[in-house]
């Protein structure tokens, strides 16, 4: 499954941005006018692509992708695409003054990093994005605002094309390259589409045309805060997971959100044409029909916001001493020592089987714990019980692999935390195995 399909996107949107000069027109003199904001979007929105292609091949932790979105976007306000204004509801709006850059850089890394979050299923990313594109192009036209309505415009038909081959069953994945690229571009795209408004209540269109990615981000904070987890790891808990849950295909998942952008969207429409008291009461009802959808996805289920909250210090007391033994990890010096310590780890997270194959030249390259206790090599494994579930970490570099089984939980947030920890636990085994291989107290276990 090819996963670099952002790649297309970013060509269809510079080559035909490219060909708006070519040609001496009333588009060509707009958009030399903009130079500045043009050469931020395409020079930001390059960056990104290159993060997520750099993200794709080898991975990126949240500091590095953190790092380079706070650069892009502090470039972007640089080159004055800047968040002047700030919409507290359909009739009242503040001047922010001095704090314009903070807010741009909130907008912009938000933005981007909530459409990257939204990226997991076939067709959601590329859907919401085409509607937010619509928004803005809506916007822009109102206001007379060419450059962003024909750069909104292209964007979408690059998305439109892609969508043929995106949408549930996908033949071709964004990737972060492409939902990197996307958010970028969007958020750029929402700021500028706003400024020209001479009323800052325009910069609640591209509030409620990115709400989808927005609430989803808002809720998965909330619910890692709650939980004790780190605000960056991924988990299962999104909107689209939540619907996938309650029966629903990918498809008429994709489907349903789809029909929740266009109400955000009608919302936009009204603020545009100056309609504030239908606006209100539109707001008022797209606000009930949230509250009834996270009822029935189980985001308001109190019952288990109370067991998780009583829950929230083992959850904590699990992180502990996963950090705890990292550290630990990142010491010892040979297999036997760092074998130990996974058996610790084992027994923290109830695991049931757990085997280490090295393929670094050992005697016995082969490590096996079961329910408390190493076996040999040449035990009847047909004894051990059908795990449930297993986590296998193929190690890159040919160093081997590790296997932990055990029983699926009942309880989700502790089978989510479990999940976590020991995937965290596996990728270190992995970096701290190839100084042990090559020290020479590691040639003895």
């Amino acid at each position: 499954m090819p996963t670099f399909g952002g790649l297309s996107i970013f060509l269809v949107f510079g080559l035909l941005m490219g060909s708006c000069l070519l040609f001496e027109n009333a588009v060509t003199v707009k958009f030399l006018e903009k130079g500045r904001l043009i050469t931020g979007i395409v020079v930001c929105g390059l960056i990104a692509l290159v993060l997520g292609i750099y993200d794709d091949l080898k991975g990126a932790d949240a500091k590095k992708k953190f790092s380079v979105q706070i650069v892009a976007a502090g470039l972007a306000f640089a080159l004055g695409i800047q968040v002047r204004g700030v919409s507290v509801g359909p009739f009242v709006s503040v001047n922010i003054g001095v704090f314009s850059l903070l807010f741009t850089l909130l907008w912009v890394v938000g933005i981007t990093n909530a459409v990257n979050i939204i990226d997991g299923m076939d067709g959601l990313a590329a859907g919401v994005s085409l509607f937010v594109c619509i928004g803005n192009f809506i916007v822009s036209l109102v206001l007379g605002n060419v450059v962003m309505s024909v750069i909104s415009a292209i964007l979408a038909g690059a998305l439109l094309g892609f969508l043929r081959y995106n949408f549930p069953p996908a033949k071709i994945f964004l990737g972060n390259t492409g939902s990197l690229f996307l958010g970028m571009v969007l958020a750029l795209v929402s700021i500028i589409s706003a400024q020209k408004s001479s009323t800052m209540v325009m910069m609640l269109i591209p509030v409620a045309v990115l709400g989808l990615p927005i609430l989803d981000t808002s809720l998965a904070i909330f619910r890692r805060i709650l939980l004790g987890r780190p605000v960056f790891v991924s988990d299962k808990g999104h909107i689209h997971h939540a619907l996938l849950r309650l029966g629903l295909n990918q498809r008429n998942a994709v489907i349903l959100l789809y029909g929740f952008c266009l109400l955000l969207l009608g919302f936009a429409a009204m603020v545009v044409l100056e309609k504030s008291t239908e606006a209100g009461i539109y707001l008022g009802a797209i606000g009930l029909i949230c509250v009834m959808g996270m009822k029935a996805l189980g985001y308001l289920n109190f019952k288990k916001l109370r067991r998780t909250l009583s829950n929230r210090w083992r959850f904590r007391a699990k992180a502990a001493f996963c950090r705890f033994l990292l550290l630990k990890m990142k010491r010892v010096q040979t297999v036997d020592q760092l074998w130990k310590l996974l058996i610790q780890a084992a027994a923290e997270f109830d695991v049931e089987t757990m085997e280490l194959s090295l393929n670094g030249g050992f005697n016995d390259p082969v490590l096996r714990w079961f329910n408390g206790s190493e076996y040999g090599e040449q035990e009847d494994r047909k004894a051990r019980p059908n795990e449930q579930r297993v986590q296998q970490f193929d190690f890159s570099r040919d160093l081997g692999c590790l296997s932990l089984g055990y029983e699926r939980s009942q309880d989700e947030d502790f089978e989510l935390d479990r999940y976590q920890r020991l995937e965290t636990i596996g990728r270190a085994v992995e970096t701290r195995l190839p100084a042990i291989l090559n020290a020479a107290g590691g040639q003895n276990r």
